[in-house]
This record gives C-alpha cells, structure tokens and sequence, in this order.
C-alpha cells in the first residue's frame, strides 16, 4: 500500500472512531445521572465492586486487548470489510467514550480518575492498534471489493513488509496491554479508588 493512500485510509478510520467516541461523550452527558438514576445506581454499585475484586484473569484480558483488533483485520480478508470495519471502529469509540463520561457524570472530576484507572491502558495501548489495522484491514477489503466487481487488484501485495511489521509491533503493544490489564490495573485502580471513596 503506498503512502498516500495509507494516510487516506488512516485519516478515515480515525474520523470514524472519533464518531463513535462524540456519540458516546453525548450519550452518557443526556443520560439522568442523579442519584435516583439506574447509572448512578449501576456505578456505585461497580465502583463498590472495584474495591474488592482482584482484576480479570489473565486470558480474559488478552481477549478484551485483541478483539476489536483482530476483529477489524480479519474484516479485511471478506468483502463485506468495507462495512464492518466502520462498524467496529463506531462501536469502539462509543463504548469507551460512553463509560469514562458516564463515570464523570456520576463521580465529576473523581470519576474520571477512575475511568482512567480501568480503561486507560486500553487507550493508550489498544486504541492506535486498532487504528491502524483498521486502516490495513480497511485497504484489503476495498481491494478484494475491486476484485470481486472485476476490477484489476493494484496497489501491490495484499500481505506486505509494512503491514507484518505494523502487526508485530501491535501483537507487542496489545500483549503489554492485556498484561498491565491483568496485573496493573488492579494496583492502580485500587489506589485510585481507596483516595477516591476515602
């Protein structure tokens, strides 16, 4: 895939992931979060959860890492990629974005320290790998598209240098998100939360 279109393609799925995040963020704010509300209900009840659970076990948290990436790069390999890649990538940033706002709406400021606590390493880690698989795995869906309607494939290998190289680095960084989730996440969610619900 040269360049330029890889840029496209990238440009693309960030602005569809962002969608899903702007659709999230103003969910949760329309939502009643007053005390008597089901949210407030359902986060104080997991906030309170929070302090007592141990963390996910180890194969759960490689599956929450790599499920929608590894989701949007198989898409890739279909010709319905097109439409499912977006999809995916909707979904994602919606819920991510949904949870940490309906933590701020229920908690303030406090809240959002605690939604960092429990999804911010799926952020930092699991979103930029999302964005660029979704990006290859776009770019091989359009191409087995062409294909499929009898146009000439182009553009080069499907399964090329950059994207074995771009996988790797993502299988890396995927990898030390599931561990942190595992091992880290509790640490730091039950610090933030003993100075929270002091």
């Amino acid at each position: 895939m040269d360049r330029q279109l890889y840029r496209i393609l990238l440009s693309i799925v960030s602005f569809v992931f962002i969608l899903g995040v702007t659709a999230g963020a103003l969910l949760a704010h329309r939502m009643d979060a007053g005390p008597d509300s089901a949210l407030f209900a359902y986060l104080q009840g997991y906030a309170g959860l929070v302090q007592q659970d141990g963390g996910i076990p180890l194969w759960r948290a490689f599956a929450d890492a790599f499920l929608f990436p590894a989701l949007a790069l198989a898409a890739g390999f279909t010709l319905f990629g097109a439409a499912v890649i977006p999809l995916l990538l909707l979904v994602r940033g919606f819920l991510l974005s949904f949870s940490i706002a309906a933590f701020v709406s229920v908690f303030g400021i406090n809240g959002l320290w605690l939604a960092l606590g429990e999804l911010g390493f799926q952020c930092v880690f699991g979103v930029p790998c999302l964005i660029v698989l979704s990006a290859y795995g776009a770019h091989m869906a359009l191409k087995l598209l062409s294909v499929a309607r009898g146009g000439l494939p182009g553009g080069g290998a499907m399964i090329n240098r950059g994207l074995v190289l771009r996988l790797g680095i993502c299988t890396l960084l995927l990898t030390a998100c599931a561990l942190t989730d595992a091992y880290a996440t509790p640490i730091l969610r039950d610090w933030i939360a003993a100075r929270v619900f002091i």
